[in-house]
This record gives C-alpha cells, structure tokens and sequence, in this order.
C-alpha cells in the first residue's frame, strides 16, 4: 500500500508541474497573443510541456543507456595542442 501512495504521491507531483508550467505557457500566450483564450492556452502549455518532458527522458534515458553499454566514451573535451607554425623568411632585394 505504501508503493502506492509513494507512486500516487510522485504523480500528482509531476501532474502538478506540469499543470504549473503550462499556466504559464497559457499567460505568456495570452500575453503575445490577445485572440488565443486562456482555455486553450492551458491545453497548448500542458500538451508541450509534456511532449517536450516526454522526448526529454527518453533522449537522456538513451544516452544512459548508450554509455553503459561502452557504445559512447566520454571525455573532458577536445585536446587542443598547439602546433608552431614555420616562419617564412624575406627575401633580401637586390637593389
């Protein structure tokens, strides 16, 4: 029964930032644009978020899986080594 709750608790969480943030899609889209209604800016701020949350987890849940795997190494960063450059010399005039 405690799963449950704990789970239900996660949910309801989740459910409600997800309803938070696309309220607040909903007012900056009412904001810009006067014609869209704060109903359906709630719908479009709720389908979003959660589409963008969605492919979020699923990119991050892939690149976990990807490095566990031994298919990605990560590094620090690029190695940068400084090459020198040959000097080209003048040559003299003959004046």
């Amino acid at each position: 029964m405690q799963t449950f709750f704990s789970f239900l608790l996660a949910f309801l969480l989740i459910d409600a930032v997800l309803i938070g943030l696309g309220i607040g899609v909903a007012y900056l889209l009412r904001w810009f644009l006067p014609f869209i209604d704060l109903g359906m800016g709630v719908l479009i701020g709720v389908l979003s978020t959660g589409i963008s949350m969605h492919f979020l987890a699923h990119i991050l849940k892939t690149a976990e899986e990807a490095v566990e795997d031994g298919e990605v190494v990560l590094h620090a960063g690029p190695d940068f080594t400084l090459k020198r450059l040959p000097f080209k010399r003048r040559k003299k005039r003959n004046s």
